[in-house]
C-alpha cells in the first residue's frame, strides 16, 4: 500500500513522510479475527470463506486509517502459536478468548475481535448441540475476558452466523452480542428450509419471476437503511442520513447486500432483552446518569414473496426483517457492537461474481461496508488520534495552502476541512468525528445534540423543527474550523521554516495535537453560540413590539 504524496507541495513532501511515519501507529487499527475450523481463510473464487474481506482490510486504507489483521481458529487443540503464519494462516491455533501469550491475555494486544462461527453443524438440529464439549461453546472464563476487554479497553465487537443455531456456541453469550442477534433455536432463528427461511435470492434478470437457488452471481439484494440523523436544509424541510455504517463518500448510502437463500436474524429494537447481567453483575446495557445507549437495527432486509415470484427453494411469504443492528457503547465508555444476520455477506462465494461485475458501484458499497465496521468499532482514541493526524496534514497540502488562511472567519475554514474529509470519509463519518470530539471537550453539550440531531424515533417529535436550532452543517463547519485556527499554531511555524528552505528541526507531537484540537473544539462551539446569540437578538428586532 503506498503513501500518497500527489497533493503535497514539494517543500512540504520530506516532512509530512517523516511525520506519517511518526504517527503510524495511531493511524493503524489492530483485528483479531476469531473463524470456526468451517470458515476458511484462504481467498479464491466461491470459497466457503472470507479470505476476500481479509485481503480487503490488509491492502486497504481509509484516509489516515489502515488495517492490521491477525487471524486465529477455534479447534479441539490446545494452543499452538505459528509466530510466522502466511496471509491465508491463522496465527493462533485452539484458540481460546482467555488465551495467553508470553504471560498477557492475547486479547489485549487488539483494537477489534471479528467473530464468525459456524458451529455446532449444519444439522438444523435441537439446542442442546450447542453446548456440547465438540462446538467448543465459549466458557465462563472466557467471556470473563471479553467482557472485560469490552467494558474497560472500549474493544469493539463484531459477531455474525447464520440461519439456524450456526454460530452460537462461540458468539451468545457474549455480551450484548448475544441479545443482538438471534442465535438459537429457542431465540426463534430462522430455518434452512421451508416457509419460514429467510430467502434473499432476487432473480438473475430483471422482470423474470423465476429465482434460482444461486447466491454467487452478480446480483445483490437491495436493503433499507434506516435514517441515523436529521439534518435541517430549510426551515421546513429535512434530509436523512444513514449510520456512518451505511455511508459511502461517492455512492451515498449503502443499499446492497448480497443475496441468500436462508440468512439469520438480528432482534428488532424494541425486541432486545434489556434487563441482562454481564458475569460480574453490571448491567449488560448499562446507564450513566440519563444515558443510557440501545442497539439499533440500521438497515433492514426484504424477501420476494412466492407467488408471484417462484423461488428454486418453494413458496416463501415476503419478509422485512432486521439485518444488522449495532450498539454504541462509547457513549457510556465501553466498547461499540455490531451483529450481521449472516455471514454470507462477507464470503467468498457471494463476493466473486459483484467484484467481477463490468458495473463495480456494487461491490464498492458492500466493500465500503466492511471498512466502514472496522473504523467504527475501533475504540475512541484510536481513530479520533488518526483523524487528529489527518486534520495536521491537510495543512501541509495544496488544499491546507489555499483554504486554511488565518484571515478567514471560522465557518469558512471549518467548511473546507469538512469538504475534504468529505470527499475521504462521506459527510456521515464527518458528522461522527465532529460528535466524537465534542463528547470529549463537554459531555452535556454532547448529549443535547445527540438528542436533538439523531433522536431514538423518527420522525423526530415536536419541538422539531426547532427554527432557532442551527443547521448541523453550520455548526460542524464552527467546530472544525475552530480546529483549524488552533492547530494552525502548531503548523504554521513548520511551514514558514520549510517556506524559506530552512531544515527544521520541529516535529508533531500526537499529545499536543490533541490538546490543540480540543481547545479548538471549545472555540468554535463558544463562537457559534456567540452568533447564535446574536442573530436571536436581531430577529427579536423584526417582532418587536407584536402582541
Amino acid at each position: 500500500m503506498e503513501e500518497r504524496f500527489d497533493f503535497i507541495p514539494d517543500i512540504y513532501r520530506d516532512f509530512v513522510g517523516r511525520f506519517r511515519k511518526e504517527f503510524l501507529l495511531h493511524r493503524r487499527v489492530r483485528i483479531l479475527i476469531v473463524v470456526d475450523t468451517e470458515i476458511s481463510l484462504t481467498p479464491g473464487p466461491n470459497a466457503f470463506g472470507i479470505g476476500r474481506v481479509i485481503e480487503l482490510l490488509r491492502s486497504t486504507a481509509v484516509g489516515c486509517t489502515n488495517f492490521a489483521v491477525t487471524l486465529a481458529r477455534r479447534s479441539g487443540v490446545s494452543l499452538a502459536i505459528n509466530a510466522n503464519p502466511a496471509p491465508d494462516q491463522p496465527k493462533y491455533e485452539g484458540f481460546r478468548f482467555d488465551s495467553k501469550e508470553a504471560g498477557k491475555t492475547i486479547i489485549e494486544q487488539f483494537d477489534e475481535i471479528w467473530c464468525f462461527g459456524f458451529k455446532p453443524d449444519n444439522d438444523n438440529g435441537p439446542d442442546s448441540k450447542i453446548d456440547h464439549p465438540d462446538s467448543l461453546p465459549t466458557s465462563d472464563e472466557e467471556l470473563k475476558a471479553l467482557t472485560k476487554w469490552m467494558n474497560e479497553r472500549q474493544g469493539g465487537m463484531f459477531a455474525t452466523g447464520d440461519h439456524d443455531y450456526l454460530g452460537a456456541p462461540m458468539c451468545r453469550h457474549i455480551p450484548r452480542v448475544g441479545t443482538m442477534r438471534r442465535w438459537t433455536n429457542a431465540d426463534g432463528v430462522p430455518p434452512a428450509n421451508g416457509p419460514g427461511r429467510i430467502d434473499t435470492n432476487r432473480p438473475a434478470t430483471p422482470g423474470v419471476l423465476v429465482i434460482p437457488d444461486t447466491q454467487t452471481d452478480a446480483v445483490p439484494q437491495t436493503i433499507d437503511w434506516v435514517a441515523w440523523m436529521s439534518v435541517r436544509v430549510s426551515l421546513t424541510q429535512r434530509r436523512y442520513r444513514p449510520h456512518p455504517v451505511l455511508c459511502h463518500p461517492q455512492h451515498g448510502p449503502i443499499n446492497v447486500m448480497p443475496d441468500h437463500p436462508h440468512e439469520g436474524l438480528c432482534f428488532d429494537n424494541h425486541q432486545v432483552k434489556l434487563t441482562g447481567k454481564d458475569l460480574f453483575g453490571a448491567d449488560e446495557y448499562p446507564t450513566i446518569g440519563t444515558v443510557r445507549p440501545l442497539p439499533t437495527v440500521i438497515a433492514y432486509g426484504n424477501t420476494l414473496s412466492d407467488p408471484p415470484y417462484q423461488h428454486a427453494k418453494g413458496d416463501s411469504p415476503a419478509k422485512r426483517f432486521p439485518m444488522i443492528s449495532v450498539y454504541d457503547g462509547h457513549q457510556v465508555n465501553i466498547g461499540r457492537v455490531a451483529v450481521d444476520s449472516t455471514w454470507h455477506h462477507w464470503m467468498d462465494m457471494n463476493l466473486t461474481d459483484i467484484e467481477a461485475a463490468p458495473d463495480t458501484t456494487n461491490w464498492e458499497k458492500i466493500s465500503r461496508y466492511f471498512l466502514n465496521l472496522a473504523i467504527w468499532l475501533a475504540p475512541p482514541g484510536v481513530v479520533r488520534h488518526c483523524i487528529t493526524s489527518e486534520v495536521l496534514e491537510t495543512h501541509f497540502t495544496y488544499w491546507g495552502v489555499k483554504e486554511f488562511s488565518p484571515k478567514l472567519p471560522t465557518v469558512e475554514l471549518g467548511a473546507a476541512l469538512r469538504d475534504r474529509l468529505t470527499l475521504v470519509y462521506g459527510p456521515c463519518w464527518v458528522t461522527q468525528f465532529v460528535l466524537d470530539w465534542i463528547r470529549v471537550r463537554d459531555l452535556n453539550v454532547y448529549r443535547r445534540l445527540l438528542d436533538h440531531y439523531i433522536p431514538l424515533r423518527w420522525p423526530p417529535l415536536p419541538p422539531n423543527p426547532c427554527l432557532s436550532c442551527p443547521p448541523l452543517d453550520w455548526l460542524e463547519a464552527m467546530v472544525l474550523g475552530g480546529i483549524v485556527r488552533q492547530t494552525t499554531e502548531l503548523t504554521q511555524p513548520i511551514r514558514r521554516e520549510l517556506g524559506l528552505q530552512l531544515k527544521t528541526q520541529r516535529s508533531l507531537k500526537l499529545e499536543a495535537a490533541e490538546r490543540q484540537v480540543l481547545e479548538g473544539v471549545g472555540i468554535g462551539l463558544k463562537e457559534a453560540a456567540a452568533q447564535l446569540s446574536e442573530s436571536l437578538r436581531q430577529t427579536g428586532i423584526f417582532f418587536e413590539g407584536l402582541k
